[in-house]
């Protein structure tokens, strides 16, 4: 012990004070002492001199050591407070210890007082240090029970097995919907809160517990009146020595706008996925049927919808014709309504062609004027939409979507499905006029008839056929008679109505309807294989003619009779090639008119 040690001695006789600070000298205490003998200077001197130790003698006239003990106590509770005494009995020096003296040295027994001195001193700093740490240890605690409190977060610690609440937060009367004091009192709370459906999973970090071990999890609570959050627990088991669980400490987060956030992106990108998927669909496919079907399997696929179809609007009867569909569809189109007129029901197909808009039902289970219900749900599909399909401003088509989830289909889903449609009725627009294209390049666009180039490619084929099978093919090229002379009486309409029904009689009773053609103004032509000789030909030839002309047609509302005129040429004998069969046919043709015959062959 170093440095000047400052004695505060209570002490009404002055040689007692001297033998006192001689025995600490003699010990090689360094003192400086300050001698009291009443109450008024005991209280200046714990003031002004602020001793180390305080040295009182238990019994005086004017002042006794209790009242002095409870003094210092009360203005200087670190300072040590020995008494010494020739008096005190045993029963008083334990009152004293109570009271609060640090130790007891009789008068009769000084040796002991350094060694008690040195002991309180000790005592003292250890005193000092560990309220100090208690102060402290306060301090911090009641920053964390601040900051604690503040948490959005509840906080808890429970204790293992028995699920007693040690601690819990002030927030879960928000996360939970129930107060500290509830918890508290109910051990079981907790576990009833938890959506059933995640109660097992939930229960089993109960179990399956072990020291050390940290844990994170994501469940549904059920909160009063039946409002479902999702929260985030994150904890750690703790325990004793032996290995055994006593405590969870966890904090728990409610992440139901995080896990709405997520749902959100994922059904964004479910549908993007699908849009993606269709579009590039669109540059690939090149008829409606196969658009359909790829629509569907994508939609199911990449979309993981529950079920996909797509219908066109049929005028004459009034409804939409499934054509390609995907997924859960089993007999679903048994019953559906697919009216385009009003029914009894609310039809959304119906409504989505009748307003040229999409319709949607985000929770079929809940919404009072939905159809087929129990097929709906039957196959897990708890929303769905029905998207037009929009060309030339008219609905023609429709895109259904089925989702599992409640309210897929909101704003931001629906945007993209609106395009989507918009997409779909784009290549519809697209596909139709290279159809039409197609269409004008192979068929005479007056007639319907294959026109020449198309008659060429299905006669090509037809010798390749024969060469092949050794067998004949004839060619016939035939006009009518006088035809421009009817154009220049009757007019050009009157001409075209009359090659039209001639067209349609000679596709009738051709007995290879695709194999016959309207080459040119008046010229039609026509290939038969598998004849046998000159004469079944001739027979063919009277027997088409016969039946085309044996009715009068009628032209600007008068009856009016026609004669033709054909020529005949057969494979292989006339020809090996598609060119020069048709070409020598249109030579007997010519020779035919010159000769005023019905029709020749080819010499």
């Amino acid at each position: 012990m170093t440095g000047q040690l400052r004695i505060l001695l209570v002490e009404d006789m002055a040689i007692d004070a001297e033998l006192e600070m001689l025995e600490l000298k003699r010990a090689g205490l360094s003192v400086t002492p300050s001698i009291v003998d009443s109450e008024k200077s005991f209280v200046g001197a714990l003031r002004e001199f602020a001793p180390d130790v305080i040295l009182s003698d238990f019994s005086m006239p004017g002042f006794d050591g209790t009242t002095a003990v409870a003094l210092a106590r009360e203005m200087r509770p670190d300072t040590p407070f020995i008494f010494v005494s020739g008096t005190i009995g045993e029963e008083s020096a334990i009152d004293a210890l109570k009271s609060g003296a640090t130790d007891y040295v009789m008068k009769t027994n000084l040796v002991r007082l350094p060694a008690a001195v040195k002991r309180a001193m000790r005592d003292g700093k250890d005193r000092v240090a560990r309220r100090k740490a208690e102060e402290e240890l306060e301090t911090l605690r009641e920053r964390l029970r601040s900051v604690v409190s503040t948490l959005p977060d509840v906080v808890w610690s429970v204790a293992v097995p028995s699920r007693e609440i040690q601690y819990v937060s002030p927030a879960t009367a928000t996360v939970f919907g129930r107060t500290q004091k509830e918890f508290y009192e109910s051990p079981t709370l907790w576990g009833e809160l938890i959506h059933p459906e995640d109660r097992p999973r939930m229960m089993s970090l109960w179990q399956n517990a072990a020291i050390g071990e940290t844990f994170e999890a994501e469940y549904r609570i059920v909160k009063p009146g039946g409002e479902i959050r999702w929260i985030q627990g994150r904890g750690r088991f703790a325990g004793d020595t032996a290995g055994n669980v006593l405590r969870m400490d966890v904090i728990s987060r409610d992440i139901t706008e995080r896990r709405e956030h997520e749902r959100k992106l994922s059904q964004l990108s479910r549908v993007h996925a699908v849009l993606s998927g269709i579009n590039s669909a669109i540059l690939r496919v090149r008829s409606r049927d196969e658009l359909f079907r790829d629509a569907c399997r994508i939609a199911v696929g990449a979309g993981q919808f529950r079920m996909a179809w797509v219908g066109v609007v049929d005028p004459e009867a009034k409804e939409v014709k499934p054509i390609a569909w995907d997924g859960e569809v089993r007999g679903f189109f048994d019953n559906a309504p697919l009216a385009v007129t009003e029914t009894g029901g609310q039809s959304l197909v119906g409504q989505a062609v009748r307003e040229k808009k999409p319709v949607i039902s985000s929770d079929i289970q809940n919404d009072p004027h939905r159809m087929m219900k129990k097929e709906c749900l039957e196959r897990g599909i708890n929303s769905l939409a029905a998207l037009p399909l929009i060309v030339g401003g008219e609905a023609v088509g429709v895109l259904g979507l089925y989702a599992g989830e409640i309210g897929f289909f909101d704003s931001e889903e629906m945007q993209l499905l609106v395009q989507l449609a918009g997409d779909i009725a784009f290549a519809l627009e697209h596909i139709g006029q290279e159809e039409r294209l197609t269409y004008l390049a192979y068929y005479d666009a007056l007639t319907g008839l294959p026109n020449r180039a198309l008659f060429h490619e299905r006669l090509t084929q037809l010798l390749h056929a024969a060469k092949h099978g050794r067998t004949q093919v004839f060619v016939a090229a035939g006009d009518i008679n006088r035809f421009r002379l009817i154009n220049d009486t009757f007019g050009r309409q009157a001409g075209d109505a009359l090659l039209r029904e001639f067209a349609q009689r000679l596709k009738t009773i051709w007995p290879e309807p695709d194999h016959a053609a309207r080459i040119s103004a008046d010229i039609f032509a026509g290939a038969l294989a598998d004849v046998s000789d000159a004469a079944s030909i001739a027979y063919s030839i009277d027997k088409t003619v016969a039946a085309i002309i044996e009715a009068p047609f009628t032209v600007e509302g008068k009856e009016l009779r026609i004669a033709t005129t054909a020529g005949v040429a057969v494979f292989p004998t006339d020809g090996e090639d598609a060119d020069t069969l048709f070409r020598n046919a249109e030579a007997a043709l010519e020779k035919a008119k010159e000769s005023g015959e019905r029709y020749l062959f080819y010499r």
